[in-house]
C-alpha cells in the first residue's frame, strides 16, 4: 500500500456514459424498444430509485423480453464498454500507479457497474467499490490510511458530502465539455478545490 490515494468517480469521468446510453437505446431501438419507451422509463428509474438496475429497467419494457433485452444490454457493454472510457483516463492511470494507490468509487447497480467496468479494459487500479450508499460513508474506512488524497468526481453533490466529512481530501470537480450532466447541479458549499475539465493533470 501506497502512502498517496486517489480516488476518481466512474460514470463521466473516466466513462463517456452518455455515449453508452446513447448506444444502449440505438441497441434496444433495434429489437423494438422505443426511443421515447426507453427515456421514459430510465428517468423514472433513476428518479425513484437513484440507481439504474439493468433487470428492473428491462423488465419495465414493451413486452416483457427480459431475457432478450438483457442479452442485447450485456453485448453491448461487453463488446463497446473499452470504446466509452475517456481518451486521456487511462493514461492519466498508468502515469499515476507508480506513487499512489487507485481507487474507483462508484455508484450504481453491482452487476452493471461491475461489468462496465470489467470491460473497460483500464490499467488495473488498486480497488473498485460499488456502492449504494453515499461515497462518503463508502470511503470511511480508507480515509485514515493515506497521508494524501485526491478526489475526481463530475458531481458536486458527492464532492459536497466528502470534503464537509474529511476536508483534508483535495477535491476536482470534473466538468468534461462533452459529458458534463451534472454541471449544472449548483454545489451547497462550492467545495470543490479545482475544476477541470479532462485527466491531463498530473498530481503529485
Amino acid at each position: 500500500m501506497k502512502k498517496k490515494l486517489i480516488i476518481l468517480d466512474f460514470d463521466h469521468t473516466l466513462f463517456n456514459t452518455t455515449l453508452y446510453v446513447a448506444a444502449l437505446r440505438d441497441a434496444f431501438l433495434d429489437v423494438g424498444i422505443s426511443g421515447a419507451e426507453f427515456d421514459a422509463k430510465r428517468q423514472y428509474l433513476k428518479e425513484c430509485c437513484a440507481r439504474v438496475d439493468l433487470d428492473a429497467f428491462t423488465l419495465q419494457l414493451a413486452g416483457n423480453d427480459n431475457g432478450r433485452l438483457h442479452a442485447v444490454a450485456h453485448k453491448l457493454i461487453e463488446k463497446r464498454s473499452q470504446d466509452f472510457i475517456f481518451d486521456d483516463a487511462r493514461d492519466f492511470i498508468t502515469a499515476h500507479q507508480e506513487h499512489f494507490d487507485i481507487i474507483i468509487v462508484t455508484q450504481g447497480d453491482d452487476e452493471l457497474q461491475n461489468e462496465k467496468i470489467t470491460h473497460s479494459n483500464l490499467p488495473a487500479v488498486t480497488e473498485v467499490i460499488i456502492t449504494q450508499q453515499t461515497k462518503d460513508i463508502a470511503i470511511t474506512d480508507i480515509v485514515a490510511r493515506y497521508d494524501v488524497i485526491y478526489y475526481i468526481d463530475d458531481k458536486a453533490k458527492h464532492i459536497d458530502e466528502i470534503k464537509k466529512k474529511f476536508p483534508q481530501i483535495i477535491a476536482y470537480f470534473m466538468q468534461r465539455t462533452e459529458d458534463q450532466p451534472y454541471a449544472d447541479i449548483p454545489s451547497v458549499c462550492e467545495c470543490a478545490d479545482h475544476v477541470i475539465t479532462d485527466l491531463t493533470l498530473r498530481l503529485s
